[in-house]
Parts: structure tokens; C-alpha cells; sequence
């Protein structure tokens, strides 16, 4: 359950790192929101791993695709 929790909201910062330029946000904010829980537990990385393989996959726009593989950059 917790996990599940968790991973609502990864996909709720992952959607706000895309759309941060947009927003005028700073999307560096949102990427460490996004990457540091994922470094504290190893089976939510591995579901922000399989969100951002999500986002990245027949997704129309070029610039979130980009976006998407800089966090899996990290």
C-alpha cells in the first residue's frame, strides 16, 4: 500500500518535471522531488524506473521524450 501511495505521487512529479518549463517551475526542483526517494528505496527506483520507460515510450512529443531520458540519466 505504501508503495502504491508513493508511486501516485512520483507520477504526479514526473508530470510536473515535464511540464516545468511551462509552468515557469524550476524542473530541477521536481527531478530531486522525483530521483531522491528512489535512491532511499529500491523497489520504488524501480517503479520510477518503469514510469519514466512509461513516459518515454510512443510518446509524440520529441521534448518530453528528452526530458524523460534526463531523469533516467540520473
Amino acid at each position: 500500500p505504501e508503495l502504491s501511495k508513493q508511486s501516485l505521487i512520483v507520477f504526479s512529479q514526473i508530470n510536473m518535471y515535464l511540464e516545468a518549463e511551462l509552468n515557469n517551475a524550476d524542473p530541477w526542483v521536481a527531478a530531486k522531488a522525483i530521483i531522491k526517494p528512489g535512491i532511499q528505496n529500491a523497489p520504488l527506483r524501480d517503479e520510477i524506473f518503469c514510469q519514466l520507460i512509461k513516459q518515454s515510450t510512443s510518446n509524440p512529443s520529441q521534448e518530453s521524450v528528452l526530458r524523460v531520458l534526463e531523469l533516467v540519466a540520473f
